[in-house]
């Protein structure tokens, strides 16, 4: 192909070169003076773009792409001539037919031709890089211009409304052909004006997220949130995908365009701290102690413990650093009971969609209504997140966060709003949603203990987690899904929900392995290597 397209590239030059001097000469002076009263203005686009998308820092996350540049041709020899080193061999073939038809045209190229004063190059801008980050957050575009996914989509009315274009205007006669000896003018509507959407991510932490989930996570999703306002700082889902590309993703075998920050899961004990928050509001105290034998009965089902040894004699801090499933199951059972934890989880947002933008919305997910737990059994799953519950990474994030911060339930968001002209401040706020109190600040803050022994303890189940700076507090989980995989083993995910610095906390992490196992041994990790980066990295260290 690349000898095909080279060897008519050359022919057709040294023709069209032949035929160029042999008949200017002699023709062109008749037709501009049939043309001297009609000559007129050839106007063409050269490149066109959406509103920007900023993140809280008001760094570029579109727009910013490798260098291109257009070329606007006068379809004469000496244009031929220079755009020829330049050019990629699949598209001499369509340049050879422009030159043809005679008229000025626009192509792209990746690096300056030789200087022709039949070219004129103008910078141009690419919607997404080649290293895209937050694609599942801010979504594609298609051929047309138009959003189709994500904020992309959400946004494209505003988007659209921001866009610029520039373009090149030719003098030419009556037959299109651009008059020789006169200059193209250059127009730019806006070009240089950048306004754009804010984003509550943070480019910064959105691509340490990224490059630590894409060495660590087959399929999964970080989310990583300010506990005190609910700003999504990052939101990644694996694996990702090229927004420039989007057609070579439609048949993928591990779903690349499916958001899985979004998406309902089993969750297994990063509930936990849910039954936790519920269990202390009605004043059950942290001294109640079960001894776990390894299994425990309930309406002639055995539920078997994570450990099948049993723990032994337990209170209610050691059950959470260990994770003990038949602890919570008693806890739940015979001193909690249904109606507590359905409220509790009410509140902190189970079972409804978290709204992040307007219109911009996840998973429900499911939270078992009070008549379904009636039912021993099902009532015993869900004390330690089995059964039928289900929820995403946000509705995660969300729970962790109002224990993070003396129990108040914060508003997930990802849109702060739009950027003045230059792209240098926000002007225009999408508002925020006031924090609601969903447990007292002793519930939360002995909640922080109990998760911060999860990490610090010998015996915790989350010690692999612990960050080299700042410390950290966590829940493992390891969420059964009820599903075989092709080999006739039960899919399992592997969670970590945690929080850092240990005290005064600023971010809730959540780390969703789907179908990794044990989440103590393949997600942990990953929260620490991301506290880590994050404390590494940041500005005022």
């Amino acid at each position: 192909m690349k000898i095909r397209a080279g060897g008519i590239f050359v022919i057709f030059m040294i023709a069209f070169t032949m035929v160029y001097l042999s008949v200017f000469g002699v023709s062109s002076n008749i037709r501009l003076i049939e043309a001297a009263g009609k000559n007129d203005t050839y106007t063409l686009l050269v490149n066109e773009f959406r509103g920007y998308i900023y993140d809280c820092n008001f760094e570029p996350l579109v727009n910013d792409g490798a260098e291109e540049y257009a070329a606007a041709v006068n379809p004469t020899a000496k244009a031929l001539e220079a755009l020829e080193p330049v050019l990629s061999e699949t598209d001499k073939e369509w340049i050879c037919g422009k030159f043809a038809e005679g008229k000025p045209f626009v192509c792209k190229t990746r690096e300056l031709s030789p200087q022709s004063p039949d070219i004129v190059f103008l910078p141009v801008k690419r919607r997404y890089s080649g290293e895209a980050l937050a694609e599942h957050i801010i979504g594609y575009i298609d051929g047309s211009g138009k959003g189709v996914s994500g904020l992309e989509k959400i946004y494209d009315e505003r988007l659209s409304e921001m866009s610029a274009k520039a373009t090149i205007s030719f003098s030419v006669n009556a037959l299109n052909g651009a008059l020789l000896g006169v200059a193209p003018q250059v127009s730019g509507d806006g070009y240089s004006s950048r306004p754009g959407l804010v984003l509550t991510i943070d480019k910064r932490i959105q691509s340490i997220v990224e490059t630590v989930g894409n060495k660590n996570i087959k399929k999964g999703a970080i989310v990583v949130m300010d506990v005190y306002s609910g700003a999504i700082r990052a939101a990644a889902s694996f694996p990702g995908f090229d927004p420039n590309h989007v057609a070579d993703y439609l048949q993928d075998k591990n779903s690349a365009l499916l958001n899985r920050c979004f998406a309902s899961y089993n969750v297994g004990s990063v509930f936990k701290p849910t039954a936790l928050a519920a269990a202390l509001e009605k004043g059950i105290s942290v001294d109640y102690s079960y001894e776990c034998s390894g299994c425990e009965e309930v309406n002639n089902l055995i539920i078997r413990c994570n450990n099948i040894n049993g723990h032994g004699l337990l209170n209610m801090k050691e059950a959470t650093e260990v994770s003990c499933n038949t602890y919570f199951i008693d806890l739940v059972r015979n001193r909690l009971g249904a109606e507590r934890l359905y409220q509790m989880a009410l509140n902190l947002g189970f079972g409804s969609p978290v709204e992040l933008a307007p219109g911009y919305r996840t998973s429900r997910g499911n939270f078992p209504a009070p008549s379904e737990l009636s039912y021993g059994a099902e009532l015993a799953g869900l004390a330690f997140g089995q059964g039928k519950l289900t929820a995403n990474p946000i509705q995660i994030a969300k729970t962790i966060a109002a224990i993070a911060n003396g129990g108040m339930a914060v508003t997930p968001s990802l849109a702060l709003g739009f950027s003045d002209a230059d792209g240098k401040r926000l002007v225009e706020s999408e508002g925020a949603n006031e924090a609601v109190r969903v447990m007292s600040r002793q519930t939360a803050e002995t909640i922080q203990s109990f998760m911060r022994g999860v990490i610090y303890d010998q015996n915790g189940s989350g010690r692999r987690a612990m960050p080299e700076t700042g410390g950290a507090g966590g829940k493992t989980g390891s969420a059964q899904t009820g599903i075989m995989d092709e080999n006739g083993k039960e899919i399992v995910h592997a969670w970590f929900a945690g929080f850092f610095p240990a005290y005064k906390p600023k971010y809730a992490v959540v780390i969703l392995n789907e179908g990794a196992g044990s989440g103590a041994l393949r997600s942990a990790p990953v929260f620490k290597k991301i506290a880590d980066q994050i404390n590494l990295t940041a500005p005022d260290q």
